[in-house]
């Protein structure tokens, strides 16, 4: 009788095709990778550019509704309608708030209330 001896691949040739199919397979998955970290570059970009435009948009709003501002104190000032300014209008509302006619101090109870100060006596720079 015969011994049929099976033939088993070298270890060569099995190595061979492990290190055939790991490359393929690291080829295909490092493509998609990149094609995927490409668009979502794209499309944080596009995101970043539609938001920039938004707030650009946002901010000449509102700086154009400041300038309107401006120029119609300006009419008013050049037409001789213009608001008191604002000291005067700090000093007229100051006046209405705490005006008295029981002099510097009032008496609540035990406990005596000063008068407020006006803003115009406060010192800026202790001496």
């Amino acid at each position: 009788m015969r011994l049929v001896r099976a033939r088993f691949p070298s270890v060569r040739t099995v190595f061979a095709r492990f290190v055939i199919h790991y490359v393929v397979l690291l080829l295909v998955l490092s493509c998609v990778g990149a094609f995927l970290y490409h668009r979502s570059v794209q499309y944080a970009e596009k995101e970043a550019m539609e938001s920039g435009l938004a707030k650009l948009d946002k901010t000449r709003e509102l700086v154009d509704a400041r300038l309107k501002e401006v120029e119609s104190l300006t009419t008013q000032a050049v037409a001789g309608h213009a608001r008191p300014s604002l000291p005067q209008r700090q000093e007229a509302l100051f006046r209405r708030r705490h005006h008295t006619n029981q002099g510097d101090r009032r008496q609540s109870g035990d406990l005596s209330i000063q008068q407020p100060v006006h803003p115009r006596h406060i010192p800026l720079f202790e001496q």
